[in-house]
């Protein structure tokens, strides 16, 4: 926390530079450090057997392809589908009932 009032003190134009990677309202830097800061407690980290983990590389190679590359786009692609199959349904009832109500 120091640093970051030691740098506002010092370069009173970071604010603005910080305020530039803003995307709509929300602060991109602020929306890393708080996903950052909130992973380790939602997922109880074990401290202690971190050293372990890091030891087989391969097994944390796979475990990270497959939550932040495999995952992710899996779960595009099948809400992808599910939502073309429910936006076809819907549309068609639609369209019937149109159809429906223009004979009647």
């Amino acid at each position: 926390m120091a640093v970051g009032v030691a740098i506002g003190y010092f370069i009173p134009s970071s604010s603005t530079f910080i305020n530039s990677l803003s995307t709509g309202t929300t602060n991109i830097p602020l929306a890393i450090g708080l996903i950052l800061m909130m992973y380790p407690p939602f997922t109880k980290v074990k401290y202690d057997k971190l050293k372990e983990v890091f030891k087989n590389t391969r097994i944390l190679d796979i475990s990270l392809l497959l939550n932040w590359v495999i995952g992710p786009i899996s779960m595009f692609k099948l809400a992808n589908v599910f939502f073309m199959v429910i936006l076809n349904i819907w549309l068609a009832l639609f369209s019937l009932s149109w159809l429906v109500a223009l004979l009647w």
